[in-house]
């Protein structure tokens, strides 16, 4: 069974609050010692994102989450992230760039982001350990052509970093 409750404030062209949480509970069966038995496996998400535009064409978005999972142990992870997103209005450069710092215990409590990368593709990177997580995209275009780079990286006990380049012709 799930619960889902959420609450959105919104001022147009001003910002856009919102609040969520869930609540997932079901049935598992483990075997010890050749019985079985049932537990209830419970996760609990609890998300607030909060959008405000400081200008034209600037915007920030702030989320912080926490997850709480709980079968044999219990474990609770969490994340935070501050994003700037500037496209002059008129313009055809774009820049968004993004920082987390994220404490996921286990794996079965990790978290999800969405993440727009380089040539319109995106990405759901699930956080796991202790760390944080930066990129940069930058995106340009002109007439039919639209050139994006995209730098990322990511630390826990060592620096993973990726960087893609695009370029799109359109015909």
């Amino acid at each position: 069974d799930e619960i889902r409750l959420s609450l959105r404030l919104a001022e147009r062209r001003n910002y856009d609050l919102s609040f969520s949480f869930s609540l997932l509970a079901r049935q598992k069966d483990i075997r010890t010692s050749n019985l079985p038995i049932t537990k209830m496996e419970n996760r609990w998400q609890y998300r607030i994102h909060y959008i405000k535009t400081l200008g034209r064409g600037v915007e920030w978005r702030s989320r912080a989450q926490v997850n709480r999972y709980g079968f044999l142990q219990n474990s609770v992870s969490w994340m935070v992230y501050q994003e700037l997103k500037f496209k002059p209005v008129g313009s055809s450069f774009s820049i968004t760039s993004r920082i987390a710092r994220y404490a996921i215990q286990n794996f079965d409590s990790r978290i999800y982001t969405y993440e727009v990368r380089a040539g319109n593709r995106f990405a759901f990177p699930a956080f796991n350990g202790n760390g944080y997580r930066f990129f940069i995209n930058l995106k340009y275009t002109w007439k039919q052509f639209r050139i994006g780079l995209y730098l990322g990286t990511q630390s826990e006990t060592s620096t993973n970093s990726n960087m893609s380049l695009s370029l799109r012709w359109k015909v």
